[in-house]
């Protein structure tokens, strides 16, 4: 899925002629199609690697974008854009709940609510902006950024994973496949990202269940069983300091 998204967006670059004189201004839904706004996104993050002044500003477009617009391909490619501007210090913060918001559905300027959040996520054909939504704000959480932007990301990674992992507020196993994953890299020993991934194990799809439990086995260092009383057991063993 990470090799298919990748592919997509570096055919879109391909694909579309270059255009080295791109502007913030080619952003806007009412001077862009989205191949153009596609195109100015792609242009100028290539262009911040070294022309740093363009960082902060394009990373409030980018959010804006991946906010609101109505393109899903325009909105994938501002997630990337916004996770990459993150990782290189503009709008850290901003993007990462950006990014929150995106991976558990709720882009095109939906208020974060839960009724809203149960329909979002069956938008199926936002799927592929929810998954790489996930997996860049993922990458805030190990990869190094500035300490005061630590703790407010990390908490918003954790937030997202474990509600993109629930089947009842996100409809697509794929999503909660990667959310499963990611959470399995973050190796949560405590708290609600190991909680989610023990209710994981009730998921109704197989697939889902056994990526929890692969997570599960890699946090653990072993096999507590293949059902979610199996791994309640543990998980409270862990709380009370009495793992086995």
């Amino acid at each position: 899925m990470r090799l298919a998204r990748a592919a997509a967006v570096g055919m879109l670059a391909l694909a579309l002629p270059g255009c080295s004189s791109a502007t913030l201004a080619d952003l806007d839904p009412a001077r862009s199609d989205p191949d153009a706004r596609r195109e100015a996104l792609l242009e100028l993050e290539r262009r911040s690697a070294k022309e740093t002044e363009l960082r902060a500003p394009l990373a409030d477009k980018a959010r804006e974008r991946l906010e609101h617009d109505e393109s899903v391909s325009v909105r994938l490619v501002a997630a990337r854009v916004v996770g990459k501007l993150a990782l290189a210090g503009a709008g850290t913060r901003e993007g990462a709940h950006a990014l929150g918001l995106a991976a558990i559905g709720s882009g095109t300027g939906a208020a974060a609510k839960r009724d809203e959040l149960r329909w979002l996520s069956r938008d199926t054909s936002s799927l592929w902006v929810r998954i790489e939504a996930i997996e860049d704000l993922a990458l805030l959480w190990h990869k190094p950024i500035r300490v005061e932007d630590r703790e407010e990301v990390r908490v918003l990674v954790l937030l997202a994973c474990t509600q993109a992992i629930r089947p009842d507020l996100e409809s697509e196993p794929e999503v909660r496949i990667h959310a499963a994953r990611e959470l399995a890299l973050i190796a949560p020993r405590k708290g609600a990202g190991l909680a989610a991934l023990v209710a994981a194990l009730d998921d109704p799809m197989p697939d889902v269940h056994h990526h929890a439990q692969q997570a599960l086995v890699a946090i653990a260092g072993g096999d507590h069983g293949p059902t979610r009383d199996d791994w309640e057991r543990w998980r409270k063993s862990v709380d009370t300091g009495d793992e086995k």
